[in-house]
């Protein structure tokens, strides 16, 4: 039996015995950053953004005011077009990782539990380390909003013991084929190749192309 429960908003840590008695959820929101890796910290530089959790990539730098625009501010007169769209600058401009520490969740467990990792909305390509152990990688880890689950109860058991060790990193990378937005149903339609994704993130009717083409974390998980 495995009880699951779907939230459109924050990264979710949610803990099932295995004795179908009881469920502990534990709500992660707080205390994510997200930092630069090597292709963009020319751009951005070595520091850690304050991160939105869940969010895109383009939240959390707007929330920064990195492009001197707020999010109240984006969709103002032209502002939109002031911020670099990822077909021009490229996939890197717009890979990050972002990064918690899990430490304090993992007080609220018990030893007998199994334990599941469940990412419920990454766009588009992850890699996904705890505590020093890699559990994931972009060649194999894709999909747009696909629900990923990873049994992590060894991990968790043999590591993740000192607080400066408990730490998830999820290296989050844009869709392989951007698209342009030229105001047409999903721009030059190159977006659809990537499967299923909403093609709309690069331009529907009246809809404006997405710069960072929704790139990020949206809804994850712990289970057991």
């Amino acid at each position: 039996i495995i009880m699951t429960k779907f939230f459109s908003i924050g990264v979710l840590v949610s803990f099932f015995t295995t004795l179908y008695t009881s469920d502990i959820e534990i709500l992660l929101e707080n205390g994510w950053k997200m930092c630069p890796v090597e292709g963009n910290v020319v751009t951005f530089g070595q520091s850690c953004f304050p991160a939105t959790v869940p969010g895109t990539v383009l939240t959390t730098l707007l929330e920064n005011n990195y492009f001197g625009i707020s999010s109240e501010e984006i969709y103002v007169d032209d502002n939109l077009g002031k911020i670099p769209d990822i077909y021009d600058v490229g996939r890197e401009f717009y890979t990050f990782r972002f990064i918690t520490n899990i430490y304090p969740s993992l007080q609220q467990l018990s030893t007998k539990e199994r334990v599941f990792l469940s990412f419920r909305g990454i766009n588009y390509r992850a890699a996904i380390d705890l505590c020093g152990i890699s559990i994931s990688n972009t060649s194999e880890d894709s999909g747009m909003f696909a629900v990923r689950q990873y049994e992590i109860t060894h991990i968790l058991s043999t590591h993740c013991h000192q607080a400066n060790e408990a730490m998830l990193r999820v290296l989050v990378e844009p869709p392989d084929f951007l698209g342009k937005v030229d105001g047409g149903q999903g721009g030059d339609h190159e977006i659809a190749r990537n499967g299923a994704i909403m093609q709309s993130t690069a331009g529907w009717d009246w809809i404006q192309g997405t710069p960072d083409r929704n790139t990020g974390e949206h809804c994850s998980s712990f289970s057991s």
